[in-house]
């Protein structure tokens, strides 16, 4: 009978974070990481009534080309944040390649980060693993792990991207006009508000970045009142407020990333209740979105705008439901208005 060597054990369980992973927050705790991907795992076992780690367990670990072919084989398992960074990378290319050809010009370093945050989940497993404490949670998974899959339109999936540059001590509205079958249908449902922006940095100063931009999202407003409220915004103090039965309860919240040149702010539940007292006699509701802009000392450069993106998604879970198609008409006649006006 041949005797069986000591048990290992993964030390991470299936969708926790690695043993060996980074964690935030970063400079001006800013949101870091603000991705996650799979990077292998180590395995542990005990000899001689001493736990040891095993840090190239080929079950564990993720597939690579292996330099030393010719004695051990093609292929090795291997551990480590670079491995996931590279799978993050993939991900970024493919994103880019599709967008140059979809719009026939090279998109921007913004406008893929923004999709990369706006396609990445966190895994329930990790949301259990921090007891849905946010500030843990996002120090250790950032705001997911990304996916090709879920950058695009489908019937049910809206992804909806701008490309933009704001004044200084100024913001821009967006507003979006959410279909009645979204708020009613049964099912499922999230919106996620997505930002990305590259601002100027010195080391040498503790606030690090020149310019900080922030959204917030509202509900049961008009753009004619948004733009009562941006007059009266001066941009060297904090964003004003607006009536907190305005404010939709997305999350983190917006004091938890406002210092990350990447946000993302969303919101799920598988009732329409955030717009409740919100919808126009159609059944529909208008959200809006404010992204604004303070700078934080001069720009090196003497600029005075600040380059975004923003990518807002929409999502409901009956893919019988084809809220594509009522967005897509929506922005299409609101096109042929402003055309002809």
């Amino acid at each position: 009978m041949r005797e069986l060597g000591p048990v290992r054990l993964a030390a991470s369980a299936e969708g926790f974070p690695s043993p060996f992973t980074r964690s935030g927050p970063g400079v001006a705790r800013a949101v870091k990481p603000e991705l996650v991907a799979p990077g292998g795992n180590f395995a542990v076992t005990e000899i001689a009534g001493n736990p040891k780690w095993i840090r190239n367990d080929p079950n564990l670990g993720e597939p690579t080309l292996n330099y030393n072919f010719a004695s051990e084989g093609p292929l090795r398992a291997v551990c480590g944040t670079s491995y996931a960074a590279a799978q993050v990378s993939h991900i970024a290319a493919r994103m880019e390649s599709t967008l140059r050809s979809q719009f026939e010009t090279v998109p921007s370093q913004n406008l893929i980060r923004a999709l990369l945050v706006s396609s990445a989940e966190v895994q329930e497993d990790s949301k259990r693993l921090f007891e849905d404490n946010q500030s843990d949670l996002l120090s250790t998974v950032g705001y997911g792990r990304p996916s090709v899959e879920f950058c695009w339109s489908s019937r049910n999936r809206v992804v909806l991207l701008a490309q933009d540059e704001v004044p200084h001590r100024s913001f821009h509205v967006y507003s979006l006009v959410v279909p009645s079958d979204f708020i009613k249908e049964s099912g499922e449902r999230s919106i996620s508000v997505s930002l990305a922006y590259d601002p100027p940095t010195r080391i040498s100063r503790q606030d690090y970045i020149a310019t900080s931009m922030w959204l917030e999202i509202f509900g049961g407003l008009t753009t004619e009142q948004l733009i009562e409220y941006k007059s009266k915004y001066e941009g060297d103090q904090e964003p004003p407020t607006v009536p907190k039965g305005n404010q939709l309860e997305f999350s983190p919240r917006r004091n938890q990333i406002s210092t990350s040149t990447i946000q993302k702010r969303s919101w799920s539940s598988n009732q329409g209740t955030i717009f409740r007292n919100r919808v126009d006699p159609n059944g529909n509701s208008t959200l809006h979105v404010l992204v604004g802009c303070r700078p934080r000392f001069p720009d090196p450069s003497g600029e005075d705008t600040q380059k975004y993106a923003l990518v807002v998604t929409l999502e409901h879970e009956n893919m019988g439901i084809n809220i594509y198609q009522q967005i897509v008409n929506r922005v299409r006649t609101r096109a042929r208005l402003l055309a002809n006006s």
